[in-house]
């Protein structure tokens, strides 16, 4: 398997997926 994407675009996605989960929770309760 190649990798498709790199290092830093996996650490964004993360940091966009974790703030998309607190938003998430904030508006849960």
């Amino acid at each position: 398997m190649k990798k498709k994407y790199t290092v830093r675009e996996a650490v964004k996605r993360a940091r966009e997926s974790a703030k998309t989960k607190k938003n998430f929770m904030k508006r849960a309760f």
